[in-house]
């Protein structure tokens, strides 16, 4: 669920924590009093659905991002087509889940399998390879370097050969069992190079006797014949397949893994109402008992905001800015965008990592520029204090990464507007907000006839800032964490506390001289500038006794309450909010509502 956020306190009314007042000049959140409405609309089967796609279309049609923040459903199992078609998909997904993770698992014990005789027979190929690069180097001159790899390769092979070739010609023939007549024969077998394969050139080297250097001759040679001929191209041979076969077992754990996700992601969007915190909100539906009539009801909350120019400070109007102005580029440090040097390396040390680069990536990374925003710093303390309870709603940890794109995501919605993509959107950091949220309801009497409804919870205005708008992007980003939190760990990539299979590795396994882990950076600790620095006492002092002065105010934004927030942006906010109200008024033909005609856009 959405955080709680900071409040201009003077037009909020109420009594609120120090934390959450939002001071005058740090930016505003607050809603008109007349901007806030509860409304339900009755409707045949269906015609309610189509009221709200339309009057979702419609509001889009005026310029405002619409975001969807949350959703759940509820269907009563007397609903019983309904039911099969909502709850029953779901537990199909069930299974579907088991499924796949079950054929994760088999696809990493059977990888896990193949690994450990591919990790055998590696050890046969590295002999091999101790034993070409040994006689190349005795080739190149390198006698000393080259007699130690070869003499190292050969032995552990002699080792293999007597302990499970040799030993099966017999007794009376194997080297094992006929020690008791030459204790040392298996030690000067050892010591045979490869043209060791004459017996008088054994005897006379080696100083042994005539019988014990013919067994040896001919040990020598049966060692060569299936050490080169025989051993060698079964273990390339059944090396290359393993190696085949360890690969495409990677690849099916990796490829069942993305299959599921996409079942993950839609088993966690379809939430029953009652498992939401919500829930409470939905009382007012059960006086259509759902335990006895046939009922469903389907909640979802909706974001949507443009952006609107108020007139100049200190002046009485201005002529209304029509479009939108590109943005121009700056730096991302705190004199500019409002990003901190480590916070930049760490983002940058991120996108290196990264495969592909968008413009505003490789904008940072190669030429430590951003896109403007209409304030700047736009990542200022307001931000930086309220990540700590993102963080807490849902569970995840923002990185400045995270800041960065929050940040650019409000850029890429400007540079759309410029493009013709967001109607009517100025280069303002001043945005209407709405705040929606809707349940619909539907119902079947016992005589068979049906009812939808669609109730309006909450629909309510707000004039909020720039940086209030990063926050609720920020909001976004750390729900799509979450989810990608969940299936993560569904998938075995990351532990149930959060924590990497990396990071849960080096608890497990005691070490005392594993490195100390990297100091993370801390997001969420407000910094200022020198100058903000010196006005910092002074801004306290102001706020404590209720004065503005703009000279002492952090932020860039209005700092005049009656003057001007009240008179001005409220009253831009109220009127949009009322053409907001009637457009699902008109879409339910409610008497007297009327839509507000804009052109080029009915």
């Amino acid at each position: 669920m959405p955080i709680k956020y900071p409040e201009t306190p003077s037009l909020v009314g109420a009594t609120i924590p120090t934390k959450y007042v939002l001071h005058y000049g740090d930016g505003l959140n607050c809603a008109p009093p007349e901007a806030s409405v509860k409304m339900g609309f009755d409707a045949k089967t269906g015609d309610a659905t189509i009221g709200y796609y339309k009057a979702i279309t419609k509001i889009k049609k005026m310029g405002f991002k619409v975001i969807r923040v949350d959703e759940s459903i509820e269907v009563s199992p007397v609903a019983r087509e309904y039911y099969q078609l909502t709850i029953t998909h779901r537990e199909q997904m069930e299974a579907q889940i088991k499924s796949y993770l079950a054929s994760i698992a088999q696809a990493i014990t059977d990888y896990e399998l193949v690994k450990h005789d591919l990790r055998k027979y590696k050890e046969f190929m590295d002999y091999y390879a101790m034993i070409d690069e040994g006689k190349r180097l005795i080739k190149e001159g390198k006698e000393e370097e080259g007699r130690k790899l070869l003499t190292r390769g050969n032995q552990t092979l002699k080792s293999i050969f007597i302990d499970q070739v040799d030993v099966h010609t017999g007794e009376g023939v194997a080297l094992k069992l006929i020690t008791p007549r030459w204790p040392t024969i298996i030690a000067d077998f050892m010591r045979l190079d490869d043209d060791d394969v004459e017996p008088k050139k054994i005897r006379e080297k080696y100083k042994v006797s005539e019988a014990e250097a013919v067994v040896l001759a001919t040990k020598n040679k049966l060692f060569l014949e299936w050490r080169d001929n025989l051993f060698r191209k079964a273990v390339e041979e059944r090396f290359e397949n393993l190696l085949r076969l360890a690969e495409a077992r990677k690849k099916s754990i990796e490829e069942y893994k993305n299959m599921l996700k996409p079942i993950l992601r839609r088993y966690k969007m379809i939430k029953e109402a009652l498992e939401t915190p919500a829930a409470g909100k939905l009382r007012h539906v059960w006086i259509f008992r759902p335990d006895a009539q046939a009922i469903s009801f389907d909640n979802v909350r909706l974001w949507a905001f443009k952006p609107f120019a108020p007139a100049e400070k200190y002046k009485v109007s201005v002529e209304s800015i029509s479009t939108v102005k590109p943005c121009g580029l700056i730096p991302p440090l705190d004199v500019g965008a409002g990003f901190w040097r480590e916070e930049i390396k760490e983002i940058k040390e991120a996108l290196k990592r990264k495969g592909s680069l968008s413009y505003e990536e490789e904008l940072l990374l190669k030429h430590d520029l951003v896109e403007a925003l209409p304030a700047e710093p736009s990542i200022d303390h307001v931000v930086r204090k309220f990540i700590g309870d993102v963080e807490k709603a849902y569970g995840v940890e923002i990185t400045p990464l995270d800041l960065f794109y929050a940040r650019q995501m409000l850029v890429k919605d400007f540079k759309d507007a410029a493009a013709g993509k967001l109607w009517g959107w100025v280069y303002s950091p001043y945005f209407i907000f709405l705040d929606i949220d809707i349940t619909r309801v539907h119902s079947r009497v016992p005589d068979g006839r049906e009812l939808e409804s669609l109730n309006l919870n909450e629909l309510k205005g707000y004039t909020q800032t720039q940086n209030i708008i990063i926050l609720h992007y920020l909001e976004v980003i750390a729900r799509e964490k979450q989810l990608e939190k969940y299936i993560e760990e569904m998938l075995g990539e990351k532990g149930i506390s959060g924590k990497t299979i990396e990071e849960l590795k080096k608890e497990l396994i005691l070490s005392t001289s594993a490195p100390s882990p990297k100091k993370k950076v801390d997001v969420k600790k407000p910094r200022w500038s020198f100058l903000q620095t010196l006005i910092l006492p002074f801004n306290k002092l102001c706020n404590y006794f209720g004065i503005d002065v703009p000279l002492f105010s952090l932020g860039p934004y209005e700092f005049t309450l009656t003057h001007r927030i009240t008179k001005f942006y409220q009253a831009q906010v109220a009127e949009v909010f009322e053409e907001v109200k009637n457009v699902f008024k008109a879409r339910f033909k409610v008497p007297g509502a009327k839509e507000k005609v804009r052109v080029g856009l009915e």
